[in-house]
């Protein structure tokens, strides 16, 4: 015998057209919950039985892979749904949620605007679930939601972030869960910095910018009196921040990737260019390779080619090097700057020690060329590989 739960609870269902759509309801739409299920349709009418829902949640696929307890003191309980929705200007319908020895059943219904309300639970165990009213009244919610809600993209956990309302619909309960929603979000992209995250994160972005198109919409449904419009500002301002972080990551990103691209280049030319006019490896010579027998002018070969190398992609990528350098330590890169614009007498001995470093080193580059022994010997030997 079934025993009435007098008090309603309410939700919404999204729809960023505005008007729920019976059409809308399909077999995607159910899979996202089971995949098994009895399933009659018509124009008029819907009806879904033995509705597995055993595990609501994405880990249902792995559910093969888990090892099932075997002790004697716990079963496995397998739970089922029965739904029916019929069509009109307000769809009503019903959902009864049971297995082998309880059921919880509720009528509903859905008007055009999403807005459904529930009339109630009846049960035959009313006092065993006094303590999970929450629970139940949540897991109905969400089985219509998902049934009748036709946009599939359910990795933004729309299904889950709108809560319900108890005996009335409640507009503002609904917009406040509308911006703690995109708050956590924001929050959870600003806490995941690791490499793995980046993708999602990005997808993140595009993801809340429809969840609050979804949030437009439910202003202009139920917010006449315009009383909800700074909490869309809110999540637009909650946005803005999430989608800044989101960008700047990006762009460290690609000036990395670009000094990276930069780096394996040079690493690729360099071997390529020794392999080519120097040869590692010991063997006649050909018309690609010239093998060089003595070890002084092999050295001498990958030394000037690497600093040609060297000193070319330093060009192509001394913008983005100085970038990054002056992002990551802008105090260090102004505090050089300035030594370098000041005049040897407004500096100290420690200044003009670092104002000094260029020179030293122009000065130590210019005492390797002259100590060079066989630099025409090299110069002559290119001339004669051109030849």
């Amino acid at each position: 015998m079934h025993k009435e739960q007098s008090s309603k609870w309410f939700g919404w269902i999204p729809t960023n057209r505005g008007k729920i759509n019976f059409s809308f309801i399909s077999l995607n739409n159910i899979n996202t919950i089971s995949q098994k299920y009895n399933f009659e349709s018509t124009n008029q009418q819907i009806n879904i039985q033995n509705l597995d829902i055993s595990i609501i949640s994405d880990s249902s696929k792995f559910t093969n892979f888990i090892k099932k307890n075997q002790q004697n003191t716990y079963s496995e309980i397998t739970s089922f749904a029965n739904i029916k929705i019929f069509n009109g200007d307000i769809f009503k319908g019903s959902i009864e949620i049971y297995n082998e020895d309880i059921s919880i059943k509720s009528d509903f219904e859905i008007k055009s605007t999403g807005e459904i309300e529930f009339y109630g639970y009846k049960s035959n165990e009313f006092e065993m679930f006094k303590n999970y009213e929450k629970e139940i009244q949540t897991v109905m919610y969400i089985i219509v939601k998902t049934i009748v809600h036709g946009d599939n993209h359910h990795h933004q956990k729309i299904d889950i972030a709108l809560p319900i309302t108890l005996d009335e619909f409640n507009a503002k309960i609904i917009a406040d869960t509308f911006v703690d929603y995109i708050k956590l979000v924001e929050k959870n992209i600003k806490n995941q910095k690791k490499c793995y995250s980046n993708l999602r994160n990005k997808i993140l972005v595009y993801e809340i910018n429809g969840y609050i198109s979804y949030f437009k919409t439910f202003l202009l449904l139920f917010d006449d009196a315009k009383e909800l419009e700074n909490h869309l500002k809110y999540a637009e301002n909650i946005f803005t921040s999430l989608k800044s972080t989101v960008e700047k990551r990006k762009a460290k990103e690609n000036n990395n990737t670009s000094i990276l691209t930069a780096i394996i280049t040079f690493l690729g030319l360099f071997i390529s260019i020794n392999i080519l006019m120097n040869g590692f490896w010991m063997g006649n010579d050909n018309n690609i390779t010239k093998y060089i027998s003595d070890n002084y002018l092999r050295d001498t070969v990958m030394g000037w080619s690497f600093i040609a190398i060297l000193s070319s992609f330093y060009f192509y990528i001394s913008c983005t090097l100085h970038s990054k350098l002056y992002y990551k330590w802008y105090y260090a890169f102004e505090l050089v700057s300035f030594i370098k614009d000041s005049s040897y007498k407004q500096l100290n001995w420690l200044g003009k020690i670092v104002k000094s470093i260029p020179l030293l080193f122009l000065i130590l580059l210019i005492y390797n060329i002259i100590t060079i022994d066989n630099v025409f010997e090299f110069g002559f030997y290119m001339l004669d590989l051109l030849r």
